[in-house]
């Protein structure tokens, strides 16, 4: 197998290295025995900023904890995150039932249509219920009159969905299957996900009925989703255990007749694979000849491996990422890679757009909120929040990762890539 040649477990640490063996146990049933001096409270920590806690600690109570403490904390984690998780699909539950009941076809965007393809589907970390629909407006009334509010408009937020929330529920209503990027392959990846609906299908899990996507269109969305994250703050091991299940639940033929040439047409083919290649590498899971073309690919898969493990779930184990985020080009609307200048101030305008909805209706606010963050990050330096050199040590990094992510050649489409 050529991903087993890989030297990356040489070079993280013991606890990381318990971390990826036990998740590869859970997803994959591969043998793990932990190594002698494991120290499981950074094991613990390490999982709770990867989100993965549950999948890696299921059966915790085999674990060798020397530390009450520590298991008490585990044991009382997991619980939690158990009734979580069972509170989010009478969540997925309710959804259903709205929908239904006001006639609305929907789809799940990821959620119960990811844990759909896990070993054990209540393992896998849940969040905001999101789903798409084709009638936006009969949708949101159909919330509203079962007691949730809104404060969204279309295009205010983060220009594909709108937040509904009553005292228990956070909805996420998609009239964007995702965020496009400014490509000039968008329009064929609309077109791709113009019939996710037609093309979704009614599944149950842990009781729950949901309409699901089909595997091409769950497919397709993790690469985008997971390509935008990865690009800006960062991915966590949840999302590559996302992709691992869902690779695995398919035949190597199955896998290259639904999605090579499609993805091949808007450059995320190479991505599919060097993702594939972090996985096994990672995770244990099963190496296809699909996923490698020349000894470069285990080299890259690495690297993107190391990216996910050393920042954490959306950057959360390393607070320099909202900075890196600004300064790592991205490709512009005609598809070309932008300078850092064009980088930062799109990161900063997509911000502005976040936080300062107004700023869409009075463009000229933008460079009042530039100059609000960075009186904001002048004070912080100047109270001990953060260094002064963080810009500069933020401007390394990002051209590292940035240097990496070209690698994958995102959303490019020379013949090569096929």
């Amino acid at each position: 197998m050529r991903a087993s040649n890989s030297k990356l477990y040489e070079k993280i640490t013991k606890e990381q290295r318990t971390l990826l063996g036990l998740l590869g146990e859970s997803l994959f049933g591969r043998s793990f025995e932990p190594e002698e001096g494991v120290d499981w409270s950074a094991v613990f920590s390490e999982s709770r900023s990867q989100a993965v806690c549950l999948l890696a600690f299921q059966n915790y109570k085999q674990l060798p904890f020397s530390d009450n403490d520590l298991y008490k904390t585990v044991s009382d984690t997991v619980l939690r995150l158990t009734a979580q998780n069972m509170a989010n699909r009478r969540s997925h539950a309710l959804l259903d039932s709205i929908m239904r009941g006001a006639g609305i076809e929907y789809c799940i965007l990821k959620g119960v249509s990811s844990a759909h393809y896990y070993p054990s589907p209540i393992l896998r970390a849940m969040g905001d219920v999101d789903f798409y629909v084709n009638d936006i407006d009969g949708a949101a009334k159909a919330l509203e009159a079962n007691g949730f509010t809104t404060n969204d408009r279309i295009g205010t937020e983060f220009g594909h969905h709108l937040v509904f929330k009553n005292k228990k529920d956070h909805f996420e209503l998609h009239y964007e299957v995702c965020e496009y990027p400014k490509s000039s392959v968008t329009p064929v990846l609309k077109e791709y996900m113009s019939d996710i609906i037609e093309c979704s299908s009614e599944a149950y899990e842990e009781l729950v009925r949901y309409r699901k996507t089909s595997d091409f269109h769950h497919g397709l969305n993790l690469l985008i989703h997971s390509q935008q994250h990865m690009t800006s703050e960062g991915i966590g091991l949840r999302h590559l255990c996302d992709w691992a299940v869902f690779v695995d639940s398919m035949s190597e033929r199955d896998f290259t007749d639904l999605f090579k040439e499609r993805l091949q047409r808007v450059g995320l083919w190479k991505f599919a694979r060097i993702f594939s290649l972090a996985s096994v590498i990672a995770l244990g899971m099963k190496e296809a000849d699909w996923m490698y073309e020349d000894d470069r690919d285990i080299l890259v898969a690495e690297q993107i491996t190391s990216d996910i493990i050393y920042g954490g779930n959306f950057g959360r184990k390393d607070d320099t990422r909202r900075y890196e985020a600004m300064m790592i080009s991205l490709p512009g609307k005609d598809g070309k890679k932008r300078g850092s200048l064009g980088s930062i101030i799109g990161s900063l305008n997509r911000l502005a757009r976040c936080y300062w909805p107004v700023v869409k209706k009075l463009p000229f606010l933008y460079p009042l909120f530039w100059l609000f963050l960075v009186v904001r990050l002048l004070f912080r330096i100047a109270t001990g929040k953060r260094s002064v050199s963080v810009l500069s040590v933020s401007s390394k990094k990002s051209r590292d990762r940035a240097s990496v992510y070209s690698e994958l050649r995102l959303f490019e489409t020379e013949q090569h890539d096929k």
